[in-house]
């Protein structure tokens, strides 16, 4: 019951904003231009978005080898996508998938955890360094980005500070009174730290998650181009990386809602039209569920159509543990 409430809850946040964000637009203009959408265009947008999705599979798979995991590219590409799939319906769920995949096939449930961490932290925190370089530039010609700059730089401390917190997280005092857990999260602490052992993988990994994030600068504004619209390209460099950080916050449905209201807001900051910007942010979502399907049919192809909860696999780490204990 719980889960239910928080899907409906995530629903409701999601219709409310897009309600917020469009009760005073011309929707007429807006759907026309979805009408008038160049698939020229949109073809080349996922094209760049599926190329996102190879640069992102060869991260994890170089981050997976400091593990000694390595089921090779397709499997890995293959985990990806089904991941991606899945985070088209609840923003988080995507990589609780791959984990729960991965850790059956490999038997390595907290190296794949740690895996999956690092990748996911080196893309947030090369977004938001992006954003901060970019707003930083930008600064003097518009001053109406100096909140969302302080925010940036405030998330980008979090971030670092995450990044060493997740290491010592055993640490805490109170911990080794739940057996269970202190014994995973020592495992899964002794698995994060091959990362310090690997430090070129990790610079690789650095290096590989600048290109997703500058190809998702293209692909909107290829997006804008094939609606009609005439946007500077440089609007895109200021404002994607941080559109796109934020969209992952989980309180709606794949960021449906969150994503229009900060398309609308940031860009409006640029003088740019609201019909324009919540155009091109819904036209996003079109192409999202596009590149998911593929996705979706390695999902169903497969023999095992099984979807994690979170209590299964809580529930295989305590077996995973005790029999770790038993030996």
């Amino acid at each position: 019951m719980p889960k239910k409430l928080g899907i409906i809850l995530k629903v409701i946040v999601s219709i409310t904003l897009i309600y917020f964000v469009a009760r005073k637009m011309d929707l007429t203009a807006v759907v026309h231009s979805w009408k008038q959408m160049n698939p020229w265009y949109m073809l080349l947008a996922y094209v760049l978005m599926l190329i996102a999705m190879v640069v992102n599979s060869i991260k994890w798979q170089s981050l997976l080898k400091v593990q000694k995991i390595d089921p090779g590219f397709k499997k890995i590409a293959g985990h990806y996508l089904v991941g991606y799939f899945f985070n088209n319906f609840l923003t988080g769920v995507g990589e609780v998938k791959r984990i729960y995949d991965l850790s059956k096939e490999s038997g390595k449930p907290h190296e794949v955890v740690a895996s999956v961490f690092i990748e996911r932290w080196t893309g947030v925190i090369c977004q938001v360094s992006m954003a901060l370089i970019a707003m930083g530039w930008a600064y003097g010609e518009a001053p109406g980005l100096k909140t969302v700059l302080i925010i940036c730089a405030a998330l980008f401390a979090v971030l670092l500070i995450l990044f060493v917190a997740v290491g010592y997280v055993s640490n805490i005092p109170f911990l080794d009174r739940f057996q269970p857990v202190h014994r995973w999260l020592i495992t899964f602490r002794q698995a994060y730290h091959e990362y310090t052992k690997a430090p070129m993988t990790v610079v690789w990994a650095m290096f590989l998650s600048v290109i997703p994030p500058v190809l998702l600068i293209f692909i909107h504004w290829f997006l804008t181009l094939g609606l009609g619209y005439n946007v500077s390209l440089w609007s895109f460099v200021l404002f994607m990386p941080i559109i796109s950080v934020f969209s992952q916050v989980p309180v709606s449905i794949n960021g449906i809602g969150v994503q229009e209201l900060l398309f609308v807001q940031l860009f409006g900051i640029l003088g740019i039209a609201p019909e324009t910007a919540f155009s091109v942010s819904i036209m996003s979502h079109v192409l999202k569920m596009g590149v998911g399907l593929i996705g979706g049919a390695i999902f169903m192809l497969r023999k095992d159509h099984s979807i994690p909860e979170k209590d299964v696999i809580e529930e295989e780490e305590e077996a995973a543990l005790a029999g770790e204990s038993g030996k």
